[in-house]
């Protein structure tokens, strides 16, 4: 946990770094920063599926066209993107992050089979792991790490497996003892000519399972909807390549065997209808969504957004703990989190592969190839909306036979952006950092392409400009330009950043007060000097 804490402060320093300008460091009282951004294109990532799931490659722009709160707006780029997890891929010169959660049940040998399938044939030195159950987390951020780390987190599975196969055997045997105890308590309070004793049994063993059951599905089966929307947000602050890998077990319960004996321990038929009805009913219920629909998919858009790939390993789950309930039988029950899980798979190019050996599932997943589309487009200006900010997208295409998986909706504030922030100036030197540029991948480098300028302004308008070109390939970048003041004094700074690669360009101005080391600490008044 302390080193997912650490990883976790140092994403959000710099995201904090790129969204909260903050300038200090200046020794004279500045006036409050201008800043504004000017979208001239956004970037979008689609995906198109054919109608078997599976990505459709070799489109351009032509195939494409995007509108904008209803309106057309001219597609100025399209780029196709193709990578896979493993080693062989043009990709693998990114950084990556691998998120892998287990969501299963029962304690498998195998489990470790598949840690082994991910560090000796997919992890590389610089890769970011996470490694996740329901209850816990490890990180591990290189080589060195990882047999301390996957020791604690096996121990972590197993007490998790242990833990779900006592609650479902626990789910197991309160179920077999409610049946007990209904049809012993049906014949206590038996009464001539009526069904009260039966109704009075009934009523108390149907609040009974009803509880078992709520309380399994909101522990296990419910979407964790502020989690999974706080995920997705990291995920897309993160500018890593980002995979999420899935192991996972269909969730099962216990519920009444169509065919069990216990049909024929009622003298009445009508009393034994009741309880078919009864168990009929649960199982409809428990194949059925809990959660809307609406939510759902806002968890689509917020992790298509993050550009997070999702694969799942699905693995079957044994039906071993009714064996000696001969009234009982483990029903496989519809789970909000896996379907889930499934729906995120599907829109972000993963696949869902079914194998009950995770590790050959894993080797399945590593050679799958993602195919996107990175479109740009130039935003319109509806000066006649009250909100010009928040845009509706939809993107179709000439071919008529895909679906097409994007961001629905955005707001161009939102819009990744160059961000100047932590400025700091001496007689010499103007520090600050650059974030929140485009890196792509040219050939086999990558490499972002950034032009700023700096502009000091005396306050008789005289100046002197000084540019740097930036192709740095990290996303995070701390700049230090040196300057020529002529004389101590009062100037205005004027800084502007373009990303080349998306037209996004940042301006800013600042006011600092220059001290030069040769002059003496009483200051001229602006104005009274020039450079």
């Amino acid at each position: 946990m302390t080193a997912l804490n650490r990883n976790h402060r140092q994403w959000m320093w710099i995201l904090l770094a790129a969204m909260l300008p903050v300038f200090s460091g200046a020794a004279y009282p500045q006036d409050q920063i201008r800043e504004y951004v000017q979208v001239s294109e956004v970037e979008l990532t689609v995906r198109v599926m054919d109608k078997r799931r599976m990505p459709v490659a070799g489109l351009t722009a032509e195939d494409f066209s995007i509108t904008e709160n209803g309106l057309p707006v001219p597609i100025t780029s399209c780029t196709e993107i193709h990578r896979r997890i493993s080693s062989g891929s043009a990709e693998t010169s990114l950084p990556r992050l691998f998120l892998v959660y287990f969501w299963v049940w029962q304690e498998n040998k195998v489990y470790p089979q598949a840690l082994d399938e991910l560090f000796n044939r997919i992890y590389r030195e610089g890769d970011t792991v996470v490694l996740s159950l329901p209850t816990n987390t490890r990180v591990i951020q290189s080589r060195a790490e990882i047999p301390s780390a996957r020791r604690e987190f096996e121990k972590d599975l197993h007490e998790w497996t242990r833990q779900q196969t006592l609650r479902m055997e626990g789910f197991v045997s309160n179920l077999n003892r409610l049946l007990k105890d209904f049809i012993d308590s049906d014949r206590l309070m038996y009464v001539p000519n009526s069904d009260w004793g039966f109704r009075r049994a009934f009523e108390t063993f149907k609040n009974s399972v009803q509880s078992d059951w709520k309380s399994f599905r909101s522990s296990f089966l419910d979407i964790p909807n502020r989690n999974f929307q706080r995920l997705a947000e990291l995920l897309r602050g993160i500018k890593h390549q980002k995979w999420g890998i899935v192991f996972l077990q269909p969730s099962t319960f216990p519920m009444v065997h169509p065919n069990a004996l216990i049909w024929t321990r009622f003298e009445n038929a009508n009393q034994a209808q009741q309880l078919r009805s009864f168990a009929n009913d649960m199982i409809r219920v428990m194949h059925s969504p809990h959660q809307a629909k609406v939510q759902i998919q806002a968890l689509e858009q917020a992790f298509i957004r993050g550009n997070t790939t999702f694969h799942i390993v699905r693995m079957d789950a044994r039906r071993d703990e009714t064996d000696a309930e001969y009234d009982l039988v483990m029903q496989e029950v519809f789970s909000d989190r896996q379907w889930t899980f499934q729906r995120l798979a599907q829109v972000t190019g993963g696949r869902i592969i079914t194998d009950n050996i995770p590790g050959r599932g894993l080797r399945h997943v590593a050679e799958a190839e993602d195919v996107y589309y990175r479109l740009t487009y130039r935003p319109a200006r509806h000066d006649t909306l009250s909100d010009d900010d928040h845009r509706n997208l939809v993107i179709s295409s000439s071919r008529r036979d895909v679906v097409i998986h994007h961001a629905r909706s955005m707001r161009l504030s939102e819009v990744e952006e160059i961000r100047l922030a932590e400025f700091h100036s001496d007689s010499t030197r103007v520090k600050f950092i650059l974030t929140g540029y485009a890196v792509r991948m040219e050939g086999e480098r990558l490499r972002s392409d950034i032009h700023v300028s700096l502009t000091a302004e005396s306050p008789r308008g005289l100046t002197q400009t000084y540019s740097r070109n930036f192709q740095t390939p990290e996303p995070f970048l701390q700049v230090s330009m040196a300057v020529r003041f002529p004389r101590s004094g009062h100037y205005r700074l004027h800084f502007y950043a373009e990303d080349r690669f998306t037209g996004i360009s940042v301006k800013e101005s600042q006011l600092v007060q220059v001290i030069l080391p040769h002059d003496s600490g009483v200051q001229e008044t602006p104005g009274d000097k020039q450079p």
